[in-house]
């Protein structure tokens, strides 16, 4: 990725542009009947753009720095007569890789969910406000009512260590969710609410001895409005005496282009904005800061080169970059490349 002209708009020296890479391994075994073992590593080399520009969303979500972790290794049980399932391991809350099972995760949308495949920024992957803890000891039940509806409830570790072990003394991050899933004249449909809490205290804004603990809500849906055309949207918020953010917003658009006679190529258009608490606003007008927040373009043209290769454009523009409005508008364009096997 590049940002022209980024000296300039910051005022000080930087790097203009930044290359990142990332590798993924998975596997997925079945020990026994209506059971699932799922292991997914990943690697990285760079940490992308977001080193030189600071912002309150982010900008690449793929970049992981010089590191190497076991995002996810553990086990699934199925219970079939009653349509429940049971996940218990280190296990990332917001979904697993590409070729992970089956698992009614949060805060998942089946067209901006896959840093790899999809858009780019972090805002547009997951939720904002939302504070999910690295990967980590966890649990999710889900609850398969019907066709039609869904539901889970998940606890993980909101402090993870090498342990691996739920902390209750460190705090528990607690979350659940109900998905339904219509189809609209044939069209389908993924409508995800969810409501959470961090018992992890949190320092209050301006208020430097008090804790809080934090808390919130939020939806993620994306539904076919066309054979070849699908939108999604996002909204959450979270305690605003809590966090630096109460509140962020997405939505966009993604497209097939198979009906223009150009077969595995895609494109997609997504806006989102980050917004200010308001105790956050006070106390930097006070400080003399000129603030607004921070909203995000991006779009991206994807096209697939051969059977395991897809090479995608991405271009972003930020306004109001880490929530500072005495910064003009940044442009960002980059290129992706994505091999799979």
């Amino acid at each position: 990725q590049a940002a022209p002209g980024l000296d300039s708009k910051l005022g000080s020296p930087r790097d203009r542009a930044a290359v990142s890479f990332s590798v993924d391994l998975e596997t997925l075994l079945q020990p026994w009947t209506n059971a699932v073992i799922y292991a997914h590593g990943e690697a990285g080399a760079g940490s992308g753009l977001d080193r030189e520009i600071p912002t309150l969303s982010g900008i690449n979500g793929d970049a992981m720095g010089e590191d190497a972790t076991l995002t996810d290794f553990w086990l699934q049980q199925w219970f079939p007569s009653v349509g429940i399932a049971v996940s218990i391991g280190k296990i990332n809350l917001t979904g697993p890789g590409d070729y992970g099972p089956n698992i009614h995760a949060f805060d998942m949308n089946d067209l901006a969910n896959n840093e790899r495949t999809q858009f780019l920024a972090p805002a547009l992957i997951n939720n904002p406000t939302v504070p999910f803890p690295d990967p980590s000891a966890a649990v999710i039940v889900e609850w398969d009512a019907a066709d039609w509806i869904c539901a889970s409830v998940g606890v993980a570790d909101a402090v993870p260590d090498a342990e691996l072990d739920l902390d209750w003394d460190d705090g528990l991050f607690w979350i659940g969710e109900v998905m339904f899933r219509p189809r609209i004249q044939g069209l389908s449909g993924h409508y995800r609410f969810y409501v959470w809490q961090a018992d992890t205290p949190w320092p209050e804004i301006g208020e430097a001895s008090k804790t809080l603990r934090n808390r919130g809500f939020g939806f993620s849906l994306d539904q076919q409005v066309h054979r070849w055309v699908g939108v999604f949207a996002r909204m959450g918020w979270q305690r605003a005496a809590a966090s630096e953010i109460d509140f962020a917003w997405s939505c966009g658009v993604v497209g097939e282009l198979e009906g223009m006679g150009l077969s595995n190529q895609r494109v997609g258009v997504a806006v989102g904005q980050v917004c200010l608490s308001p105790e956050y606003e006070r106390i930097a007008r006070e400080e003399g800061a000129r603030i607004g927040n921070e909203t995000q373009l991006e779009a991206f043209y994807q096209i697939e080169l051969w059977d395991h290769v897809q090479l995608s454009p991405d271009f972003q523009c930020i306004w109001n970059p880490d929530g500072r409005a005495d910064i003009s508008s940044l442009w960002i364009v980059g290129m992706r490349v994505h091999a799979f096997y």
